[in-house]
């Protein structure tokens, strides 16, 4: 354990390689299921062939279709998990890099804190299409950061640019890049004792951040309007950004830390055994919480001791503290420019919160802080790995379920008088998520990571993209009144009645609550 904290990689190869083989491993642990299994549900499940490149555009996310035509428009699990890997590594290089981690046992940790959690976790059971095009536009976050850090105006351009890059493929990250920028700040302070040096520093990262943002808009606008794409309305599209006149800038603020609170006193968790009638699971959320708070303590702990130097100036523990204080609002960033609708994929930046701690941990600190600090990070790692490979089990269950489940629906169907596949219109009428026959798994109720209810099939359209892509039956299917008496009077699937044409299409009665259409 000596010989394994006192190993360093000063070459640029050598860690390279160290933080490859760390990444590839740590991946695998946690998604390596994914890797080789379908499992299409949500939004994976529409798009498994890909044809959504105007409605990117839309949400601003102009450079996708650009990503989508080098990589190809089917949903390959392989391909894609590989070459999250590929950029993934890249980014935890880039990371350990900014922050000068040489250490054989940091660069595992961190390795592992990036590859496993919640963020990765859902991206791959819910929204694999994107997730190698959300590794990319990570590194490239990471990237712009380091490229600004060379501390010349030549290299600020180049870090504009690509943070630019980064958010034309999915803006969220921009928050990673603003985190990495204050650890960056906060290492300026403790390292410089002269004022006007610091706000120069901070005003060279903002211009940079501001003209990333410039030329992102700059870079949409005129892509949209090139091709003609509209702007997206939705509650991820850009159409009502900076406006606030519906709700309030410091209550969304606040609701921005609440949020970032809240992921860190409610983590996800695993699956474990029952004991006299109680899940063991809450012994497991305790623990986690416990780790995040000793996390937190020890930043806050190392950062006093790192301040406990003679010759320390009052700005300077002035302006850390400031910066600690912004820090969660930097995490959650998404939250305040989105006024609220925010979600764990947009929250990759809280995970460098470790990161930092592992950095700090690095130089000089106690023991014992060490060790209760890399205890706790090992805790999350583990915990989330677990708890990645039973959220794909459950994805690999509730595929197996649905299949079954419409198999028997079109059969069904198909028994009908008067029903010619292909050709009769057909509408499912009722959430699948709603259906009282489709019951939640035994033992996994827990396991619900963003994107996942009790079937793959979350929203209207979905049942469509199942049956084209999952039974590759012919089906013309269309929509239905939710108010039409005939349907009202339905019962639901699979009681007698529950198949029935209603004028000329042959309704398919899910459940009795009323669809809400929702984008994809």
């Amino acid at each position: 354990m000596i010989r394994m904290t006192e190993k360093t990689y000063e070459k640029p190869m050598q860690r390279y390689l160290c933080v490859f083989c760390s990444v590839v491993f740590w991946y695998l642990f946690a998604h390596g299921y994914r890797f080789s299994n379908n499992m299409f549900a949500h939004d994976a499940l529409l798009q498994i062939y890909q044809d959504d490149s105007a409605w990117q555009i839309a949400l601003g996310r102009v450079l996708q279709p650009i990503l989508l035509f080098l990589r190809g428009g089917l949903c390959n699990p392989w391909l894609i998990s590989f070459c999250a890997v590929l950029w993934l590594s890249f980014s935890v290089y880039l990371v350990v890099d900014l922050l000068e981690i040489r250490k054989l046992i940091s660069i595992n940790m961190i390795s592992g804190v990036m590859a496993c959690n919640a963020v990765l976790t859902s991206l791959n059971a819910s929204f694999l299409p994107w997730v190698d095009f959300f590794m990319l536009s990570l590194f490239l976050a990471v990237a712009g950061v380091w490229l600004c850090k060379k501390g010349s105006w030549r290299f600020l351009c180049l870090g504009a640019v690509t943070l630019a890059v980064a958010m034309g493929i999915y803006q969220a990250y921009i928050s990673v890049s603003i985190v990495l920028v204050i650890f960056l700040l906060i290492r300026e302070v403790q390292k410089s004792s002269e004022f006007k040096y610091f706000i120069k520093k901070t005003v060279y990262y903002c211009v940079a951040l501001l003209a990333a943002a410039l030329l992102y808009y700059l870079m949409w606008q005129v892509i949209r309007r090139i091709f003609g794409i509209w702007v997206a309305d939705s509650y991820n599209g850009l159409a009502a950004l900076g406006d606030y006149t519906e709700t309030s800038l410091f209550s969304t603020i606040g609701l921005a830390y609440q949020k970032v609170f809240y992921y860190l006193t409610h983590p996800d968790t695993f699956v474990t055994m029952t004991f006299r009638g109680r899940s063991l699971s809450i012994v497991w959320k305790y623990l986690l919480c416990g780790a995040n708070i000793i996390v937190v303590a020890g930043l806050i702990f190392m950062m006093v001791q790192k301040n406990l130097k003679k010759g320390r100036k009052i700005w300077q523990y002035l302006i850390q503290v400031l910066l600690l204080l912004v820090l969660p609002a930097a995490m959650n960033f998404v939250c305040i420019i989105s006024k609220g609708n925010d979600h764990i994929l947009t929250l990759y930046a809280l995970v460098l919160l470790y990161v930092f701690v592992i950095g700090l941990v690095e130089e000089k600190s106690r023991v014992w802080v060490q060790a209760a600090v890399w205890l706790s990070v090992l805790c999350m790692i583990w915990t989330n790995v677990v708890y990645a490979n039973q959220v794909y089990l459950k994805r690999e269950l509730q595929d197996r379920a649905i299949t079954s489940f419409m198999t028997r629906i079109v059969m069904d169907m198909e028994e009908i008088e008067g029903y010619e596949p292909g050709i009769t219109p057909v509408a499912f009428c009722g959430p699948f998520g709603s259906s009282p026959y489709l019951q939640e798994m035994e033992g996994l109720e827990d396991l619900l990571p963003y994107g996942m209810t009790k079937t793959p099939l979350t929203y209207t359209g979905t049942e469509e993209a199942f049956i084209k892509y999952e039974l590759a039956v012919p089906i013309n299917y269309t929509r239905v009144s939710w108010e039409d008496p005939e349907v009202v009077r339905m019962p639901t699937y699979p009681n007698e009645g529950s198949i029935a044409f209603v004028g000329e299409v042959l309704v398919i009665k899910i459940s009795n609550i009323e669809v809400q259409d929702q984008e994809p």
